[in-house]
């Protein structure tokens, strides 16, 4: 995630996906004049997320918060967990690895609807 999250600084639109955890590119031969220019920018976000920065940490701490609290919180308290985690997302930017490193997190035993709700409701908020 951190990868896409890199080539969407560089204006380049990748789609996110879980189960498993991966990146989604769409090819045409349309894209056959801008391969050059994508492998640059792909080379240069590659690098640009192997490295150790306060984003990355961040990430880290966020996404291993996320598997601990899941395997120690009873089923009860998860879905007030999951809207904590919503609550707390970074909206706006061109980062989501945090937001979809800690829903693959919780996916497997949880219903991730407490937190797209709680992350719907601050993006369509006046």
């Amino acid at each position: 995630y951190a990868f896409g999250d890199e080539l969407g600084l560089r204006g380049w639109l990748i789609d996110r996906q879980q189960l498993p955890p991966s990146l989604h590119f769409s090819i045409t031969p349309a894209h056959e004049t801008i391969v050059e220019p994508f492998l640059k920018d792909a080379a240069e976000a590659l690098q640009a997320a192997r490295k150790t920065s306060l984003e990355s940490l961040g990430t880290r701490a966020q996404v291993a918060a996320a598997r601990a609290l899941r395997r120690v919180l009873p089923k009860a308290w998860q879905p007030a967990f999951l809207r904590f985690a919503a609550r707390h997302a970074p909206l706006g930017g061109k980062r989501s690895a945090a937001l979809y490193g800690m829903m693959g997190e919780l996916q497997p035993d949880g219903n991730l609807d407490e937190m797209v709700r709680e992350f719907l409701h601050r993006l369509l908020r006046p």
